[in-house]
């Protein structure tokens, strides 16, 4: 999901990060480019660990796709303008 995830203090895309002993995290890219960033610029976010993070994704896929109904309210909802920032 890297690329999709997204820092919920500064809304800037994450990355994977594997560490020792299998601890997976995502991770607010700020923390990665440090050299290029401003001081004061490094987003405080703490890590984000992956396995329940991606579980709870993946439970929330088989929702949607158990009940084609939410696609097609949704879709109907995006079609209508609701998605869009007001």
């Amino acid at each position: 999901m890297r690329g999709v995830v997204s820092c919920g203090q500064c809304r800037r895309g994450c990355t994977g990060r594997h560490m020792p002993k299998g601890y997976d995290y995502y991770l607010c890219r700020t923390k990665t480019q440090l050299p290029v960033m401003m001081p004061g610029e490094r987003c405080p976010a703490r890590y984000i660990p992956v396995r329940p993070l991606e579980e709870l994704v993946w439970r929330d896929l088989c929702e949607v796709l158990a009940a084609p109904e939410m696609i097609a309210h949704a879709m109907q909802r995006a079609r209508g303008g609701h998605w869009l920032p007001q």
